[in-house]
């Protein structure tokens, strides 16, 4: 099928990909105890084409949590953030004993707090989809990646076109108490698409009958 989407088709992925991404920022409001919410939403429902500028972290340690999207319908999802990010969230939710800490025992909660917030806003996602199109889709165990913010681009694109991933859309979630701003990219494959267009004749069909 086609990537091309009609009006009521983007209507559709719009308010499907925004009930999304907003039951994901209470999930990080959950984790943080502090209010998160959707900065904006970058849709752009078509075939990736050239360099796309998937995030704008800079810095040395930009941290990438990586999530592979398994069942009816396949991809990746990132939860990136800068290393300053990473120091608010652990303060949000950690206590002071672990934060002046640096052994092995206080990294692992360390990462285990995050590996919980890429896990809850992920789930919250995959749910609204599967239940929408009525498909089995899960997560794996996230993997995190540590890189300069030069490369995370590049790194990105790599995976969308080593893995046929052809569609990308975005949620940036800011917080009205802490100084952060995580980016949330997609990745998935053109079944996405056919999964929309399929649901809308389907509907078609069932009001027509």
């Amino acid at each position: 099928m086609t990537t091309t989407l009609n009006d009521k088709e983007f209507e559709i992925v719009t308010k499907l990909v925004q009930t999304g991404f907003e039951k994901a920022s209470l999930s990080i409001t959950q984790i943080l105890k502090k209010t998160t919410y959707v900065e904006r939403i970058e849709l752009s429902i078509k075939e990736i084409e050239g360099r796309p500028v998937y995030t704008e972290k800079e810095g040395i340690n930009v941290h990438v949590l990586r999530t592979e999207i398994k069942g009816d319908m396949t991809g990746f999802c990132y939860l990136i953030f800068t290393q300053n990010e990473v120091s608010e969230m652990h303060s949000a939710c950690l206590p002071a004993e672990i934060l002046s800490q640096d052994n092995h025992k206080t990294k692992k909660m360390k990462w285990a707090m995050l590996v919980e917030a890429a896990n809850m806003v992920t789930a919250a996602v995959l749910t609204e989809l599967a239940n929408f199109f009525d498909v089995f889709m899960y997560g794996n165990i996230p993997s995190l990646k540590v890189m300069h913010g030069d490369r995370v681009n590049d790194y990105l694109q790599n995976e969308a076109i080593e893995n046929a991933k052809k569609i990308n859309f975005k949620g940036v979630f800011g917080s009205s108490d802490l100084n952060i701003s995580l980016d949330f990219i997609w990745l998935l494959d053109s079944s996405f698409i056919n999964n929309i267009k399929n649901s809308v004749n389907l509907d078609k069909s069932l009001r027509q009958a």
